[in-house]
């Protein structure tokens, strides 16, 4: 390719200037389609919504309904709705879980006690690596209750419970596993849950669809892109 510098500086014959112009976008689109396939591959989904209906207590521990996510998620973020009756029961039954043990976050009863479970992280969580919110005093036994919980990973915790105000509780803040969801059951599998589920919706999304520094890269990408293409067009032709 000749490159002229004439009286008006840098000139360009305007089949190579429409040739660069090409090869810019070429580029742009090969990295888009070798990038974006990476991020589908992995299966990150935007949302998804699941729900259970009338579950009754039977205390067997087959009667357990199992979520199973499509994917992974960027930032979860998770809502809860469980329209319940819990029965008293002195042991310690779980209506449901998002991971094993204290890895997640469940709901657990033990006589007329209630309380929401969750892996914490950051420096007000316990050294054992759970936290414990008590709902004692705004649980109905042997009645029809509704429990709200929105989670935001790293973030925050909200919970309300009835008519109550809803709290949010910031510190420690959950980071919470959600490889095993069971409605029914928890912790061990042994947690049989007694009392009605009526309804239970469960969705999660990803809070942000791509990680932050993929936008940012994009960004300067784009940028990278029209700022060549701008300049290529106020390069005078000959």
């Amino acid at each position: 390719m000749r490159i002229y510098y004439l009286e008006g500086g840098l000139k360009l014959k305007q089949n190579y200037k429409i040739l660069i112009a090409i090869l810019l976008t070429l580029l742009l689109l090969l990295l888009l389609w070798f990038d974006i396939p990476s991020y589908l591959s992995n299966k990150y989904y935007p949302k998804e919504t699941h729900r259970v209906s009338n579950w009754k207590s039977s205390m067997q521990y087959e009667n357990v309904e199992r979520i199973i996510l499509n994917g992974k998620y960027l930032d979860p973020k998770i809502n809860i709705e469980i329209d319940f009756k819990y029965l008293f029961n002195k042991a310690y039954p779980n209506l449901f879980q998002t991971s094993n043990h204290n890895e997640g976050l469940r709901l657990e009863f033990s006589g007329n006690n209630a309380a929401i479970i969750y892996k914490c992280t950051g420096s007000g969580c316990p050294p054992s690596g759970y936290s414990v919110f008590d709902l004692t005093k705004n649980l109905n036994v042997d009645k029809d209750n509704f429990i709200y919980i929105s989670l935001l990973q790293d973030k925050y915790l909200k919970i309300q419970v009835n008519s109550s105000l809803p709290n949010i509780i910031r510190n420690p803040p959950p980071n919470i596993n959600y490889d095993n969801i069971l409605i029914g059951n928890g912790f061990d599998g042994n947690r049989v849950f007694s009392g009605n589920i009526n309804t239970f919706n469960f969705t999660i999304n990803s809070n942000s669809y791509l990680s932050k520094v993929k936008i940012v890269f994009y960004c300067i990408v784009f940028l990278i892109y029209f700022l060549g293409i701008f300049s290529l067009k106020r390069v005078p032709t000959f």
